[in-house]
């Protein structure tokens, strides 16, 4: 598209999709012109979308969706996370001084999509994505903040594994503020591993298939007692649909914001620079 059409001066080419629903408008941007958008670009296709909304003679109101931003927020979380937020806000593991989050399989298919540059391959932007938001959560939480405006790391440290032109294996450390320091891996390259962990000064909480729809089974470890939390399965996806179409008929904001968007993109940006500065 980018090479037949050429933008107005100060704007960008962005497609949208048109949708009817209950006597509402929703226009839908930009998978058809910008299918990786980096921060930057996203604020842009907002803004013309936003544009085209007004000259349409509509008062725009703005979502966010990301692949990052799957199974995140309460109503869209598993209810693992969902169960695993609940105890954080409890008080009962103290401050928290480590959180881990890990999502890696074994990746099987050459001609996978996810090994392919061009189209943003690479493990951080398929699965690393959530054990990232994971984290970002956490600290919001941990530092009492609203989503997506906690503390951003002070220094980060990464290190990465590459193979056809991708990340296959990503691991990386992320020191906060208050001297919380969180790790994250994901990966192609090994057995499927999908668990979290956040450790405070008086309790760990264990959190397997973090970001996962089975029901299973929280542990939480305070002092000498350990304790198995039940978890109900959940459908984070449906969830998600249900509260975006909400959004829209309720005129509010949905519950993953632009803050909490923006922050998981710049973060994931921060880190694959990191691991380019490493490799040259």
């Amino acid at each position: 598209v980018r090479r037949v059409i050429d933008p107005k001066p100060g704007h960008r080419v962005i497609g949208i999709s048109l949708v009817l629903s209950r006597g509402r408008l929703v226009l839908v941007a930009d998978t058809a012109v910008h299918d990786l958008p980096g921060p930057s670009e996203l604020a842009d296709v907002a803004e013309e979308a936003a544009g085209v909304a007004r000259r349409m003679g509509y008062v725009p109101r703005v979502a966010l969706l990301a692949y990052s931003t799957f199974g995140q927020p309460e109503g869209e979380r598993s209810a693992k996370v969902r169960q695993a937020v609940e105890i954080l806000r409890s008080g009962v593991l103290g401050d928290v001084k480590q959180v881990n989050s890990m999502f890696r399989f074994f990746l099987t298919n050459p001609a996978s999509i996810k090994l392919r540059p061009e189209l943003g391959g690479g493990a951080l932007y398929d699965i690393g994505c959530y054990a990232l938001n994971f984290i970002g959560l956490v600290v919001d939480e941990a530092s009492r903040s609203a989503p997506g405006q906690g503390p951003v790391p002070e220094s980060v440290a990464v290190e990465c594994v590459r193979a056809s032109g991708v990340d296959v294996g990503f691991s990386a450390l992320l020191r906060y503020p208050g001297g919380l320091v969180a790790a994250l891996h994901c990966g192609f390259e090994a057995h499927k591993r999908v668990v979290a962990e956040i450790v405070g000064t008086q309790g760990v909480l264990e959190i397997p298939d973090t970001f996962f729809d089975n029901a299973g089974t929280l542990t939480l470890t305070v002092g000498e007692e350990r304790r198995e939390i039940p978890v109900a399965a959940s459908d984070r996806y449906r969830l998600e649909v249900e509260d975006f179409s909400a959004a829209i008929l309720e005129r509010r904001v949905p519950l993953v914001g632009l803050a909490e968007t923006l922050r998981n993109a710049e973060l994931t940006d921060r880190l694959l620079a990191a691991a380019r500065d490493r490799t040259g």
